[in-house]
């Protein structure tokens, strides 16, 4: 796929070249267009949750919101039989073709859900801050943390939250069609603390 088909709907907000403020606290950034596929299959099922593993290259995590990452793929837990899968090696439709073949006789569910995704980063010494205007969750490093993801609502839109770093650096899976209104909330929710724009 080339690189037109690859970009998102932040592409529109002209983000390269956009003059970041001094001594700014936050850093936000297009996280690009993710490959994503999400899974639906019974955690009982040792082989079938195996075979997966096998070919994803990391273990499926069986913890409530927290998610996984190997060298070219992150998992993240979306409920006790739901995973969201980030591929960085592989498009959605043909990690999907190699799911449905490593789980054949099993009853599950692969759909690539690539198109339904932008992504947001956020971070820097103010991003918790930034983030905890818009989301009713507690950011606070004690309850959510490195390593954790969940769904929740960030400014009254669905995104799936994750913390990458301690930094910390945040990922936000949105809605491509909330992801330019979600951008805005969060730079107008930005004023006060300096915003930079990453590349």
């Amino acid at each position: 796929m080339d690189n037109f088909m690859r970009q998102g709907p932040l592409n529109d907000l002209g983000l390269v070249g956009r003059t970041s403020e001094d001594n700014a606290q936050v850093t936000m950034g297009d996280g690009g267009r993710p490959m994503v596929v999400n899974l639906r299959l019974d955690p009982a099922n040792k082989a079938a949750m195996k075979a997966v593993a096998t070919l994803v290259g990391v273990d499926l995590p069986q913890k409530a919101n927290y998610f996984v990452e190997g060298k070219e793929t992150e998992v993240h837990w979306l409920a006790p039989d739901e995973w969201m899968i980030v591929s960085q090696n592989m498009e959605g439709n043909e990690l999907v073709s190699k799911l449905d073949e490593a789980l054949d006789g099993v009853h599950h569910s692969a759909v690539n859900v690539s198109d339904n995704f932008a992504v947001i980063t956020v971070e820097g010494e103010k991003a918790r801050a930034l983030l905890q205007k818009a989301i009713p969750l507690d950011l606070h490093p004690r309850e959510f943390h490195t390593g954790m993801s969940t769904q929740t609502h960030a400014a009254k839109t669905n995104v799936i939250l994750q913390q990458v770093s301690d930094a910390p650096f945040y990922k936000l899976y949105v809605r491509r069609s909330f992801s330019q209104y979600l951008w805005a909330w969060l730079e107008s929710g930005s004023i006060g603390f300096g915003l930079a724009i990453s590349s």
